[in-house]
């Protein structure tokens, strides 16, 4: 059956290793001179180096510990629980190069290495020597889960008798010509460990061949993704990532812990394929093997909960409280999307008082000129059906004081732009006056049109007049422009603010809302209350428009209503609280309008655990979420108790196909073990021979083993 072609929304590549890895590097320079010109016919032979110069440096990567920023996501969800039992777990790194910044011996990748380092009959090639991760994700069941303990580096490296630790040499080991502590690292420092059998160790851990299997990177496009933790972009619209994946799947029914160690140190007590033997034996007397744990999550592994699952289920609304235990009266307050709150009035009552803020249900209308007030308490409004007052308005003027107060640079240029408007009004009514009263008196000099001016001879002259042209060409502050554009699109507003109560957002839910434009021209216009002038309401009518904005946006519309005129904003979005947040960090939202035309974002963010935001340009009629491609499923397929695991191939058309009829499903019976632990270096070998391929690296087995993104449209029907 046809599916996706992942390589349109990211591509799979094998590996990016840095220039130069982790460790020490020895540099020298030499000039030599040799003879310009030949002596009886011969050249002399060059004297030797007259000049030598030598340079050590160290290069510095993570090592024991991982930058929590690092890590970008993971699966199986962190917390929680459901259908994970065909699923290898995988962690995605943010940074490109992050597994293999290191190598587990501390020597350059073979195809990095000068010739004369060269192993005999290694080839030196990327594609057929594949570098080596210097990390492996191991898993474990509930019963055998390691504790993790915070120890120095001192009881990692030197562990005492009966443990083996990594083979990395103390500082003061000036002997040591292999591992060692860099001169920044001190023995007393802290790093998580972990502490397994060794034969634990000897089953879990895998081959190099096939750890080298199990790491790749991702070229993803990442247009329609929350930018928040993408750091190592290739492009404006495409990042990059890393991934290293386990070789277990999870236990059924129990609590299973994934445990990223590192492997450096190890290379000695690791074949290089499974079944081969290691350059040393695990004595009877080392039973115990302690390793740096760099990251570590738990998942429990139970019931049918999954992306598809939970995508199915999410259910479509508007936001609004959806109480059905309210009469009539009320129902009909809390479907326009107000809710009851505590209001501490200036004279120290605490009242219930109606608010919904800048996120309704239901189109609202703006009337041509935005309403000014003069105070928050100028915008309350008092409803008399239920003796309620209603703070809407209120709360948005104070709020957008509060917050223009508080951005000093804002603030400043208002109250510089209203003073210089004030002034420049000043110096045209003089002028106005000077020139009135030299066009408007009688006299040939000056002398004579004062002295008719004292003589009151002409009186029609106003020396108050406020011209309306006046601070249009003095242009406005960029500092004010660009805070009010944030302001529309509602950037630094406490969420308490957008959503008042948590019974808007029901869980695993996508609720659909207008933005209210008059709650948007109150927030603006307690914001320029700081600094008051004729020109302000111009300011409020420029960012209602949308004229702050980064680019040209069309947001406002006129419209009529009873043969008056009103304003409506074309803003619109969606609030999503769903496990599908929490657990796909990355996941895919694009919103379209009627037209199926893709919308501009003004916001578009995970602003937490669980919800996503997104403010659109235009009607969203339609949302279509899709399943994070740097982070899909790693996995085979079990039927009836059997092992299976389809292929894919390209048709006579190019399109990626999964070919029912080339499986590795015979092989599988024998690459897994009952510990559900994958032989990944006899898979790849089956895969290999099934497609014929030449070339069959880490990406072109994550090709084969990931999943096919899932994909699902809401179909949203605004009033």
């Amino acid at each position: 059956m046809p599916i996706e072609d992942i390589s349109e929304k990211t591509q799979l590549i094998q590996c990016f290793t840095p220039s130069m890895v982790a460790g020490r590097y020895d540099v020298t320079v030499a000039q030599t001179i040799t003879a310009a010109k030949p002596v009886d016919g011969k050249y002399l032979p060059p004297p030797g180096p007259v000049a030598q110069a030598s340079l050590a440096f160290d290069i510095d990567a993570a090592r024991f510990v991982l930058n929590p920023a690092d890590i970008y996501s993971v699966y199986p969800p962190e917390g929680q629980g459901g259908y994970f039992s065909e699923s290898l777990p995988h962690i995605v790194f943010s940074r490109r190069t992050l597994p293999w910044e290191r190598t587990i011996d501390g020597k350059p990748p073979v195809f990095q290495r000068a010739p004369e380092e060269e192993p005999r009959g290694v080839p030196r090639d990327p594609i057929k020597s594949p570098p080596v991760p210097w990390m492996a994700l191991l898993l474990f069941e509930e019963t055998e889960a390691p504790a993790l303990t915070s120890r120095k580096l001192a009881e990692l490296i030197t562990p005492g008798p009966g443990i083996i630790g990594p083979a990395i040499a103390g500082k003061e080991n000036t002997t040591a010509n292999g591992l060692q502590l860099m001169p920044w690292e001190d023995a007393a420092d802290s790093c998580n460990c972990i502490d397994i059998t060794a034969a634990q160790f000897l089953e879990y851990i895998p081959a190099l061949s096939a750890a080298a299997l199990l790491a790749h990177s991702k070229k993803v496009r990442i247009v329609h993704k929350d930018r928040n933790g993408i750091v190592d972009l290739d492009d404006q619209d495409t990042a990059l990532f890393s991934t290293i994946v386990g070789n277990r799947l999870p236990g059924s029914n129990q609590m299973n812990t994934a445990v990223l160690v590192s492997l450096e140190g190890f290379q000695d007590y690791i074949a290089t394929n499974k079944g081969g033997a290691a350059l040393k034996t695990i004595s009877p007397d080392q039973q115990i093997v302690r390793m740096a744990a760099l990251a570590s999550w738990s998942f429990h592994n139970s019931g049918d909960t999954s992306f598809t699952t939970l995508i199915n289920d999410l259910s479509l609304k508007p936001l609004v409280i959806g109480n059905t235990n309210v009469d009539a009266v009320l129902s009909k307050y809390l479907d326009t999307g107000y809710t009851a709150i505590q209001h501490l009035t200036r004279a120290g009552a605490s009242i219930a008082s109606w608010y919904h803020g800048p996120l309704v249900p239901q189109l609202s209308y703006q009337p041509a000129t935005a309403v000014s007030f003069s105070s928050s308490d100028a915008a309350l409004r008092y409803d008399t059906t239920t003796g309620m007052m209603d703070i809407s308005f209120a709360a948005a003027w104070q709020l957008g004081r509060m917050l223009g107060l508080e951005r000093q640079g804002f603030a400043k240029a208002v109250q510089a732009w209203r003073i210089a408007v004030k002034q420049a009004q000043i110096r045209k009514n003089k002028s106005d006056t000077v020139s009135k009263l030299m066009g408007a008196y009688p006299g040939d000099t000056i002398r004579e049109k004062v002295i008719s001016y004292l003589d009151g001879n002409n009186t029609a002259v106003s020396t108050g007049e406020t011209l309306p042209g006046i601070g249009a060409e003095m242009g406005i502050p960029g500092e004010v422009q660009d805070f009010l554009g944030q302001l529309f699109c509602l950037k630094g507003i406490p969420f308490k603010y957008l959503v008042p109560d948590e019974k808007y957002l029901e869980k695993e839910s996508l609720a659909f809302f207008y933005v209210d434009a008059n709650w948007m021209a109150a927030l603006m216009d307690g914001a320029l209350s700081i600094g008051r002038s004729n020109r302000s309401q111009l300011i409020i009518d420029q960012a209602m428009a949308g004229n702050f904005l980064p680019a040209a946006y069309d947001v406002q519309q006129k419209v009529q209503v009873q043969e008056e005129d009103f304003f409506v904003l074309n803003v619109t979005g969606f609030l999503l609280r769903s496990n599908l947040v929490s657990g796909w960090r990355g996941i895919e939202i694009a919103a379209y309008d009627n037209q199926d035309q893709l919308l501009p974002a003004f916001r578009f963010e995970r602003i937490d655990e669980d919800i996503f935001l997104g403010i659109f340009n235009g009607n969203v009629a339609r949302v279509v979420i899709t399943q994070p491609y740097e982070g899909l499923h790693f996995g085979v397929k079990i039927d009836n108790g059997q092992w299976e695991k389809d292929l894919k191939s390209t048709d006579s058309k190019g399109d990626i196909v999964i070919n029912n009829s080339m499986n590795v499903n015979d092989a599988l019976k024998q690459l897994i073990n009952t510990k559900r632990i994958i032989d990944v270096g006899g898979l790849s070998i089956a895969m290999q021979q099934h497609l014929a391929a030449d070339i069959f690296t880490s990406a072109e087995f994550a090709f084969q083993m990931v999943d096919s993104p899932v994909r699902k449209t809401f179909t949203i029907k605004q009033a």
